[in-house]
């Protein structure tokens, strides 16, 4: 079915080039739609989405406010090539061409948020970036090593926070305040944001507040104990540019960030072993921008400093029956401080030729301490720690990449190159102590892009690229020792880091009502990093991660949408992702947490009612395949059920209205309700470790003024 599905996408015809100029020149440019609005992930400097040579993936702010996410993770998932994995309902990763935690780098307005201690597990690391602090949300599907450097490897997922209004010469007072509610977790969260400007000074100060009880899934799942957690959020930023004189397009901004979910707990251990985790997580970052036009040099770039302050704190509760007679807690706390330093500049070298080029650095500094606590009611400091307080961690790295149009003709033909090389280091230190040892980490290597793509007109664009990757093995993966989640970790000094060449080849179509998008892709990894069991004297789940030979994904993607007339409009969009595990000289096995086949169709009609009041209904399935190509560490897992994860699909209804000064002057208002899980259907994403919510019904309400 699958291979069916791949060649009935792959045989669509590409018309020929002259006949689309007709429809593009009677039918007007959309260019609200994504396949022309303007990305900066890709490229890291603003372009078409369309003319990208990348698979990309967008969510804009109007996103967000029709389909209701609960949380940044949410937000992303089920779009086009973006699975998600969920361990507790205050976490999830999103999964990007079968990878998943430090293989998928995450930025907030272009500083990296891994830090050395992510682990690979779906934790609250991008939930605690508020959702409804954004404006957009984008994501690289595919290598971005060039450009980003460490941990791009399986994709880099871009967020982009709300800017304020600028307005010279005068004092405007805007804002929005926002509520949603569902009925699954009676989950509840308010937003509010407001912003201004003074003297060309402008300031936006946002906050949300969340809290979500215990989720109710399809089936009979029922209620899902635990599972709840309250998240709270605040951002201030400021953003001013300089209007006229030699500094004129210069501007400054400086942006502030914080977040806390006190207590997500997780319990895919609480039947098989009474043990259940709770969370604790915080960040707090700063970030200054200075951004730059050198005209006389054809000249712009941003420099970025940042500094983030990540704190992580975990119980490990044990209980001796089911939630009763409580044994012992072991209390593990990480607290990580990154400074950092970002430059990006983008200069025009001649006729048709653009050269981006940058550096960045970044030092994590961590401290970590582990206390116990047992029967005797007294907390005791353990010898041993989850790192090495005191370890050090830094990455850099500098890099061009050129885009050259190679060719170009009057009827609109144009054949575009690119190439792209990065330099890159990372290096550590962790401290030992009475068992084990010093480690000193260091890491040099290079990385290459290169790309040949042709465009006509916003008819046809497509090309083949090819992009290497690297990730270098954080201390989570070095040094970390002790439980973390599932299994017992023993360190490995030795480990090297992974690298990956990648080929894909991009089509996009826009033939007038019908767009179109297909992607195929071939990821070759060496060194691969994976866990495998080791004896150990007192544990019995005990792995080590370790480089085991390479590894093979292979992939394709596809997106449709069709524009009918009287507001109608059909969608879709599908994804099939195949890892294999390849030891020298030994047999192809499964790589773990691969993604089955999953995708979404829906249909949607946009209305009129009045001038200012405009409606919007959508039905719409979502649905995935069943997983039972299992890894070693899969068929371990507690979180997949015996045999793998079945197959599922949901039916859910959406409406919505849109308000823009009808109702109340001066505002515009959104109500938005969804019927979710229509059959409550009994169903859990991949690898994950809590069932999704049953039937359903969320509201929301907003309004901007």
């Amino acid at each position: 079915m699958n291979l069916l599905l791949l060649i009935f996408i792959m045989s669509a015809p590409l018309p020929p080039p002259g006949t689309p100029a007709q429809t593009t020149a009677r039918t007007p440019v959309d260019l609200d739609h994504p396949d022309y609005e303007t990305v900066v992930v890709a490229t890291r400097k603003k372009e078409k989405k369309f003319t990208s040579n990348r698979s990309v993936t967008v969510v804009k702010k109007k996103d967000i406010e029709q389909a209701m996410p609960r949380t940044t993770p949410e937000a992303i998932a089920d779009n086009e090539g973006v699975y998600i994995q969920k361990t507790n309902h205050g976490g999830g990763a999103p999964v990007i061409r079968g990878m998943v935690g430090p293989g998928i780098l995450l930025t907030l307005d272009g500083v990296r948020l891994n830090n050395s201690i992510y682990r690979s597990g779906p934790l609250q690391y991008l939930n605690l970036i508020d959702l409804y602090a954004l404006r957009r949300l984008e994501v690289i599907r595919g290598p971005g090593s060039v450009l980003y450097g460490s941990d791009a490897m399986g994709g880099v997922v871009g967020l982009y926070s709300l800017m304020p209004t600028v307005t010279p010469g005068k004092i405007p007072l805007g804002g929005e305040l926002f509520t949603r509610f569902n009925s699954a977790d009676m989950g509840w969260t308010g937003h509010g944001h407001l912003s201004t400007s003074i003297n060309g000074l402008g300031l936006l100060f946002s906050g949300t507040y969340s809290r979500f009880g215990n989720l109710n899934g399809g089936g009979d799942v029922g209620e899902q104990v635990l599972s709840g957690y309250e998240q709270q959020s605040f951002m201030g930023k400021a953003h001013y540019e300089i209007q006229s004189g030699i500094l004129a397009g210069w501007w400054f901004s400086a942006m502030f960030h914080y977040s806390h979910i006190p207590d997500a707990p997780r319990t895919d251990k609480l039947l098989t072993k009474n043990q259940v985790y709770h969370y604790d997580n915080r960040t707090m970052m700063a970030i200054a921008k200075m951004g730059f036009t050198l005209r006389s040099l054809a000249t712009k770039g941003v420099l970025t400093f940042s500094f983030q302050d990540f704190h992580e704190s975990r119980d490990d509760k044990k209980y001796a029956g089911y939630l009763t007679d409580l044994t012992s807690i072991t209390n593990d706390v990480a607290r990580v401080r990154t400074p950092g330093v970002d430059l990006k500049t983008t200069s025009k070298l001649g006729k048709g030729v653009t050269l981006n080029y940058g550096a960045m650095m970044y030092r994590d500094f961590v401290t970590s301490t582990r206390s116990t606590w047992d029967a005797t009611d007294l907390w005791q400091p353990a010898s041993e720690t989850a790192f090495p307080t005191d370890s050090t961690y830094t990455s850099w790295g500098l890099y061009a990449l050129a885009e050259w149009e190679a060719l170009t003709f009057s009827a609109g033909h144009r054949v575009i190159v690119t190439g792209g090389y990065r330099f890159h280091g990372v290096t550590g230190y962790t401290p030992g102590d009475n068992t084990l040892p010093d480690v000193d980490i260091s890491m040099y290597g290079n990385v290459f892009h290169g790309g040949l793509q042709y465009l006509y007109k916003r008819t046809i664009n497509t090309g083949v690229t090819f992009s290497q990757g690297f990730r270098a093995p954080n201390l989570s993966e070095l040094v970390l020792q002790g439980f973390s989640g599932q299994f017992f970790h023993v360190p490995n000094y030795s480990l090297k880091g992974e690298t990956a060449n990648t080929m894909e080849w991009l089509t996009r179509l826009h033939l007038g009502a019908l767009r179109l998008s297909f992607s195929t892709f071939f990821t070759f990894i060496d060194d691969i990093i994976v866990r495998v069991p080791v004896d150990h004297a007192t544990e019995d789940n005990a792995v080590q991660n370790v480089n085991h030979g390479k590894g093979e994904i292979y992939g394709a993607e596809g997106g449709i949408l069709v524009t009918l007339p009287r507001g109608f409009a059909i969608f879709g969009h599908m994804a099939y992702t195949h890892g294999d595990s390849v030891e020298d000289d030994g047999p192809r096995t499964p790589l773990s947490k691969i993604p089955p086949l999953f995708g979404k169709l829906g249909a949607s009609w946009r209305f009129t009612i009045t001038q200012k009041l405009k409606g919007l209904a959508e039905a719409y399935a979502l649905g995935a395949g069943k997983q039972d190509r299992l890894s070693e560490a899969d068929l371990a897992d507690s979180r997949i059920p015996e045999g793998g994860t079945p197959a599922w699909v949901t039916l859910n209804l959406r409406a919505a209205l849109f308000d823009a000064g009808e109702l109340v002057p001066k505002t515009r208002l959104r109500l938005v309700v969804g019927l979710e899980n229509l059959l409550d259907q009994k169903y859990k994403y991949h690898a994950s470790g809590i069932y999704s919510p049953g039937r359903s019904v969320t509201v929301s309400l907003g309004g901007a003024f």
